[in-house]
């Protein structure tokens, strides 16, 4: 319920007046900013824009995509310092290092391709019945079921943990 909330609440901030104010404002620019309009919570787009903004900060405006993006992570850096649950890890092999690294970048493509992730076409796209994220969210649901079917093969130098009941 909460993250059906949030997303409400997403589409009212930039959908509402000071949504439009920032709209208003790019289309006035001479070079009308991109990324500005009715949206919610996604982090394909926002990750293109940080890039972007870092190479022409001049000529950005700040959208609501990318709040919400810089928003999580520094969120969740700051939730870790003050739990004192912050540690540092790396890989146990460069096996695994290569899987994660071609993982990450299978999951950069096809968000790309799919034009939103789990967050942006799963949960917020669905909400506007959009044919195309119900569309996407099948194809992620099949991808998640023949990656957890095909993990034994590529995982075997690297033990899964199995959820116990919690009892010792």
């Amino acid at each position: 319920m909460t993250i059906g909330l949030l997303i409400v609440a997403a589409y009212y901030l930039s959908g509402g007046a000071l949504g439009e104010a920032a709209q208003e404002a790019s289309d006035f620019m001479d070079q009308p900013q991109n990324g500005m309009g009715i949206q919610s919570y996604t982090f394909i787009r926002p990750m293109g824009d940080l890039l972007y903004v870092i190479a022409n900060p001049a000529f950005y405006i700040v959208t609501f995509g990318l709040v919400a993006f810089l928003g999580v992570g520094t969120g969740s850096v700051l939730m870790s310092l003050v739990t004192r649950s912050a540690r540092l890890q790396w890989f146990e092999s460069k096996t695994e290092f290569v899987r994660f690294a071609v993982g990450g970048l299978f999951v950069g493509i096809g968000g790309i391709l799919g034009m939103g992730c789990t967050l942006g076409q799963g949960i917020a796209g669905t909400s506007t019945l959009a044919l195309g994220s119900f569309l996407n969210l099948a194809s992620l649901i099949v991808g998640a079921i023949i990656g957890i079917k095909l993990r034994p093969r590529f995982m075997h130098d690297h033990e899964v943990p199995v959820a116990t009941s919690g009892q010792a």
